[in-house]
């Protein structure tokens, strides 16, 4: 117990990196953040022993589809390849599976000895469009840092020699690791005219607020993308609950889509092995699904009452038009 604790008074993960991230790492963070989110969409009930819910869901979300299956009497799912002969709907009918931890290399049969879960129609899975969306945002968060660092002076230092030149460097560097600069580094920066600068950061403000406001619009349509509802503004504006619902709607067909994937493989699973695993939404998507089937099923009460309504009031016309005729 002691040496666990040694171990990790040891490490050292505070913020000392002597030089800022490049867009690769930035790139990565906001990937691996993403990933990690949508790992948390789905929840698998009733899996055998060996096979965990959240390794069924980095194989497809990243790789289009995974394989259940059996070797050496317990269960697994892999990462293979789907392979020919295709059936009449050119749909792969064998998957080949290749793991060295296990000393298995097979081609199994879809259908016969194993399941193919997919995680779309295209089994093209989640990784493009998390790449895609990773590196977008990294290319905006690097602008909005050349933005920042820019706003720290409206001014830069016009040179004429190297020595000057140094001075200058040695004043820009001090300007971007945040140190004070209040006072002159180099006498050689100073000339008979003075310290002569040009205007520098007078659009620095707005590069940072259209940054901003890019980056938010990015993340807002990668998070569309699995099913979340990150809401961007671009007027500045109140919005409407009739906006905001539409917003929703376009953000939930894709990951409807995915959960029906996982039920058929789910239910195929069953009829194949004699389990008895379920699938389901969980976490802020569950709570989607259920707010959604909420305001459905108010909808339907209301055009029922309505209905009613417009029935009632229709039987009392017809009475009302009966006793006028009779009165006739």
């Amino acid at each position: 117990m002691s040496s666990n604790k040694n171990y990790l008074t040891n490490i050292d993960r505070s913020c000392n990196y002597k030089t800022p991230p490049t867009k690769e790492e930035v790139a990565k963070l906001f990937f691996d953040d993403m990933v990690q989110t949508s790992l948390s969409m789905f929840e698998w009930k009733g899996l055998p022993e060996g096979v965990d819910s959240h390794e069924i869901e980095s194989y497809k979300q990243l790789y289009g589809s995974c394989l259940f299956a059996k070797h050496n009497g317990k269960y697994y799912v892999f990462f293979g390849n789907p392979a020919p002969p295709l059936d009449a709907y050119y749909h792969s009918t064998k998957f080949i599976v290749a793991n060295p931890w296990l000393n298995l290399s097979k081609t199994y049969d879809i259908g016969k000895d194993s399941v193919i879960i997919k995680n779309d129609y295209l089994m093209e899975g989640l990784y493009e469009w998390h790449k895609y969306y990773a590196y977008l945002l990294a290319e905006a968060y690097m602008s909005m840092r050349i933005g920042l660092i820019n706003s720290r002076s409206e001014f830069i230092i016009a040179t004429d020699t190297d020595n000057e030149a140094n001075g200058a460097k040695s004043f820009l560097e001090k300007l971007e690791k945040g140190e004070s600069i209040g006072y002159i580094l180099n006498d050689n920066m100073v000339n008979k005219e003075g310290l002569r600068t040009l205007q520098y950061g007078t659009g620095a403000i707005n590069s940072i607020r259209s940054g901003v406001e890019t980056t938010q619009y990015l993340y807002s349509q990668w998070a569309r993308g699995i099913g979340l509802n990150s809401s961007y503004n671009i007027k500045r504006e109140y919005v409407s609950a009739t906006e905001s619902a539409t917003s929703v709607d376009t953000a939930l067909p894709k990951v409807d889509q995915m959960l029906a994937c996982a039920k058929h493989a789910s239910e195929q699973i069953n009829q194949l092995f004699g389990l008895h695993t379920s699938v389901d939404f969980s976490s802020v998507w569950k709570r989607t699904q259920e707010e959604e089937q909420a305001e459905l099923d108010n909808r339907k009460n209301e055009g029922a009452s309505d209905d009613n309504k417009n029935s009632n009031a229709q039987n009392d016309k017809e009475k009302q038009d009966d006793k006028a005729w009779f009165l006739q």
